[in-house]
């Protein structure tokens, strides 16, 4: 990563607010009201024009080196917006480092990338864009392609955004038109209508299974709810899960330089985790069975791992109905 570089466009782009008063369309998301409270940064408020752009350039190559690249190409959208390889290559076929993570419900984020270290939507589209094994770009390249293309420079008209460092409308693309309506787009990705959702609103009935499941999920001997909590299925905090005994990806520690972050990785929401195989921070589980069978066997020694990871029993019909429980998180 370009850490240098990173730190200060972040800087230059950090938020601000900008002057909405000419902004007299928002857009209002159909979230159902036991999900968690979120925030609309005031320097972006979701606007159709806004979030029409930012899906116009997650699915442009233009923002990849050599235009082979969208942020399409990893998050696809009939697969929870995450992807069924254990790691998506980059730009000229580079490998991938990681497994890519569903961006639905990013909303309810606060901080991105598997170890945390980026504060807000808007700076995380920063790192794919400057990562060597991603799109290995640079922004003077993807600006001079966004103001060649009449339909983005129309869009971008129409998105009036405000540019807090002169307090003056936004004509051309610099980097700060670009991240914010990538990030209106993606807080506009909810995945808030899945079986289990139908449950808890009592317009359905879980199955017998399905229930044994819930109840075995919940269960203090299990322990799979102290991580996976709420109705998003995540705290979204940081633990090491014993997944390996030495860690090639140190996880967190990448951020914060202390060992007791090593192999510690954010919390994934189970939300649709039917069909967002493979698992883990690098996809080295390939399936539900593969992930229960871990956790039933305690993981592997080190000295990071939680202490909720201490290992369970499962009959074969309490391995199925866990799993017939986690295929209730899937969108309808």
């Amino acid at each position: 990563m370009k850490l240098i570089y990173l730190i200060l466009l972040t800087l230059l782009i950090s938020c601000g607010e900008d002057n909405d008063s000419d902004i007299d369309e928002v857009v209002v998301l159909n979230i159902p009201d036991y999900f968690p409270q979120y925030t609309i940064p005031e320097d972006n408020k979701l606007t159709p024009d806004r979030i029409k752009l930012g899906e116009k350039i997650f699915n442009s190559n233009l923002l990849s080196k050599n235009n082979s690249m969208s942020c399409a190409s990893c998050h696809l959208s009939d697969v929870a917006f995450a992807n069924n390889l254990k790691t998506r290559a980059g730009v000229f076929d580079r490998p991938g480092t990681r497994n890519v993570p569903s961006i639905f419900n990013v909303i309810f984020q606060e901080r991105f990338l598997r170890e945390g270290s980026v504060p807000t939507l808007e700076q995380q589209a920063l790192v794919p864009v400057q990562e060597h094994n991603e799109f290995d770009n640079d922004w003077e390249t993807i600006l001079e392609r966004l103001n060649s293309e009449t339909e983005f420079r129309d869009l971008l008209d129409k998105s009036k955004y405000i540019f807090p460092a002169d307090n003056k409308l936004i004509t051309e693309f610099n980097v700060y038109a670009v991240i914010r309506p990538l990030a209106a787009y993606q807080r506009t990705l909810l995945s808030v209508n899945s079986k289990y959702d139908k449950h808890i609103q009592n317009k359905i009935n879980l199955t017998s299974s399905e229930l044994l499941g819930k109840k075995l999920f919940k269960s203090d001997s299990l322990n799979c709810s102290k991580c996976h909590s709420g109705v998003l299925f995540s705290d979204y905090n940081f633990y090491n899960n014993g997944l390996y005994e030495s860690y090639k990806d140190v996880g967190r520690n990448r951020f914060t330089l202390d060992p007791t972050d090593i192999g510690k990785f954010k919390v994934p929401s189970l939300r649709n985790v039917e069909i967002t195989y493979p698992y883990m921070h690098d996809g080295s589980v390939a399936s539900l069975e593969e992930v229960i069978s871990h956790y039933e066997n305690g993981g592997y020694n080190h000295p990071n791992k939680s202490p909720l990871i201490k290992g369970f029993k499962l009959s074969q019909v309490e391995k199925v109905a866990l799993i017939d429980f986690l295929k209730t998180l899937t969108e309808l």
